[in-house]
């Protein structure tokens, strides 16, 4: 049964949240819909992965490029307590200008196999809808092992990658493992 105290705690409760508003946590998406032949590229990322933000200047220009060439490039955080404000705030503090998505619940983590961040995935769409998986691996050789980082990288697998993928040319290295932080799963 209710009783003074406890209608005031919800009052204040309730009233605390309309006037400082009660933002629900963002919620993971399914893959978008594309059309045939359409290439997609998602980058899954963290905005505490110190590896991730040491990619993010040559991440910048790849997620340019791929833009003006028509490839739809998503920011996909992977993090349960990740807000929509950390992956603006993220995203705009490093410059990456492509579509920010929540994937608390690791619907595409699952679905296009990451496992750390940074993983970069390319996918082309084929005539009814389903996907084929192109590419998915790192970024670049920033990083050729935990800890031992170049001065700068040599190779841009990913940026080649949506390259091939969009005109039709094969991939040399679709698979190369990832170097990075890894993503938790959910249990």
């Amino acid at each position: 049964m209710w009783n003074d105290f406890m209608i005031r705690v919800f009052y204040y409760i309730t009233l605390s949240c309309l006037l400082f508003g009660c933002a629900a946590p963002p919620q993971s998406v399914p893959l978008p819909k594309g059309d045939r032949d359409q290439v997609v590229a998602f980058v899954f990322t963290s905005v505490d992965c110190p590896i991730a933000n040491a990619m993010a200047p040559q991440l910048r220009r790849t997620i340019t490029e791929a833009e003006s060439l028509g490839v739809k490039t998503y920011l996909v955080y992977p993090r349960v307590d990740i807000t929509e404000e950390a992956m603006a705030t993220h995203a705009r503090a490093y410059g990456l200008e492509a579509e920010a998505i929540a994937d608390p619940n690791k619907v595409l983590v699952t679905e296009l196999g990451a496992t750390v961040t940074p993983e970069g995935v390319v996918i082309k769409y084929a005539a009814d809808g389903d996907y084929e998986i192109c590419y998915r691996g790192r970024l670049n050789d920033l990083y050729p092992s935990i800890g031992n980082r170049r001065d700068q990288a040599s190779c841009h697998e990913f940026r080649d990658a949506i390259l091939a993928s969009r005109s039709g040319q094969p991939i040399a290295t679709p698979f190369p493992p990832a170097i990075g932080c890894m993503i938790e799963r959910v249990p």
